[in-house]
């Protein structure tokens, strides 16, 4: 899961999301809001390439 760090649904929401989903990782985008593919795209493809990589 991702989730910019001032976007609806809430971080805490986001958190308990992620608790509830067995082997969720959830991965917060300080400067983000809706598009962290867009705002923080480094670290967003970082995390998409490492989700790849281990659901081989």
């Amino acid at each position: 899961m991702i989730i910019g760090a001032s976007k609806m649904p809430t971080v805490a929401m986001a958190e308990k999301s992620a608790r509830l989903i067995p082997k969720a990782e959830l991965e917060i985008f300080q400067h983000s809001r809706h598009f962290p593919f867009t705002e923080e795209p480094d670290k967003f493809m970082r995390f998409v390439r490492g989700f790849l990589n281990t659901a081989q």
